[in-house]
């Protein structure tokens, strides 16, 4: 299997970094998320269609659509809730001071282990944000500013996606098969599987594959 990864770098205010990360999140998943999976005498196919909501940012001019899920979205709002809040925190009240933290949104497959060491998720494909939080500056024209690059990341997220060289893991004929890359936990949506980590401190760009700078 290879690993793809992809690379976002971004400076935020504060108030921003939560609803940037929403809908960076949602983007990717409304592309990686199925409707209800069925199986029937070998083969896979849908039961319904994904029902999809816009979101009107409140801190920048954007819209955005994710997946209308509120499960889907309940298992990345809070580990982007404790990140933005860490990065906040970490910033303080000091007018000079800059925190800097990095998440990732790592798509994996659930290998099948021995005894001995269980079952080891794989990722096949990684994205990756670096996201340095300054000191709020007086800047009338922020929001708009922020919301042309967003859109940009968006954009560039998107490309990705449909690029020619995008992985996804092919579907078996029965849900045991397919149980190891999707999440058949949720209601009406069947997502591939994913995981999400964050960290504070400058970015370790350490993994190889796509990266943007």
């Amino acid at each position: 299997m290879c690993l793809r990864d992809y690379t976002i770098n971004l400076v935020l205010r504060k108030r921003v970094v939560e609803e940037t990360l929403q809908a960076f999140f949602h983007t990717i998943l409304l592309h990686r998320t199925f409707p209800t999976l069925s199986f029937k005498d070998g083969a896979v196919s849908y039961t319904s269609y994904i029902g999809v909501e816009d979101v009107d940012c409140k801190n920048f001019d954007l819209t955005y659509v994710k997946v209308a899920s509120e499960g889907l979205h309940e298992r990345i709002a809070g580990h982007i809730t404790i990140f933005s809040k860490t990065l906040r925190d970490e910033s303080g009240n000091e007018p000079n001071k800059a925190a800097k933290g990095t998440i990732i949104l790592a798509f994996v497959t659930n290998r099948k282990g021995s005894w001995v060491v269980g079952s080891e998720p794989a990722a096949w494909e990684k994205w990756i944000f670096n996201i340095e939080v300054n000191p709020s500056t007086s800047d009338d024209d922020y929001r708009s500013k922020i919301a042309s690059q967003i859109k940009g990341e968006i954009l560039y997220i998107l490309d990705c996606i449909n690029t020619s060289e995008s992985f996804l893991p092919e579907l078996g004929s029965s849900q045991s098969e397919c149980d190891t890359v999707i999440d058949f936990s949720l209601p009406e949506v069947s997502p591939y599987r994913f995981n999400i980590n964050y960290f504070l401190g400058p970015p370790q760009n350490k993994s190889l594959g796509v990266r943007r700078f």
